[in-house]
């Protein structure tokens, strides 16, 4: 009983074998989760996130329902135009997002009262915007989400046109407010996926 046999060696040195082996693996698994939590996929997500429900809910609370959609609306569509880039093509993309949006709001929102001019409206300034990918992909994917826009208020019909519009501007400001000062701050964070 003093000496111990073989198969008794062997299998506790599998055994630390395999406690070593499965550390490994779960020291890969942390690895990957922190550099997943650390990435910038991860961050401009929830950056995102918070950007486009924060003032649906503030609004909300304060019970402006037509707030809440116009601002969330901005931010949302606004977000998808927002690609990898440096600070200069951030920039230009904003201004151009921000405008557009603006301008499409407008023009839509005001036609509403006649169909036929709802439909003019609609070919010529899914036309124009359709146009912008032959400058760039920035460009066409703001003219693309221009185009959704105009979608989204031929089914949101908002009674206010005007006031309407200013919350789809200030949405789009709100959101590229906070990625442009990001930028600022870290010029070269979104280089990286560039």
């Amino acid at each position: 009983m003093g000496c111990l046999s073989a198969p008794f060696i062997y299998n506790f040195a599998a055994i630390k074998y395999k406690h070593e082996h499965f550390s490994g693996r779960v020291d890969t698994y942390k690895l990957k989760l922190r550099r997943f939590f650390r990435s910038e996929y991860f961050t401009d997500g929830l950056r995102n996130t918070l950007l486009i429900v924060a003032p649906v809910l503030i609004f909300f609370q304060l019970g402006n329902e037509q707030a809440a959609l116009g601002v969330g609306s901005g931010a949302l569509l606004i977000s998808l135009t927002d690609l990898p880039g440096n600070r200069l093509q951030k920039y230009r993309t904003a201004f151009l997002s921000i405008l557009l949006f603006f301008i499409v709001a407008l023009v839509f929102t005001n036609v509403f009262f006649s169909p036929v001019l709802t439909a003019i409206a609609f070919l010529i300034v899914t036309f124009l915007l359709s146009m912008l990918s032959a400058f760039s992909v920035r460009a066409g994917l703001t003219g693309t989400m221009a185009i959704i826009l105009s979608t989204f208020l031929l089914g949101l019909l908002p009674p206010e046109p005007l006031r309407f519009s200013l919350y789809i501007l200030a949405g789009g400001c709100w959101f590229y407010l906070f990625t442009l000062l990001q930028i600022s701050f870290r010029p070269f964070r979104s280089l990286h996926n560039a």
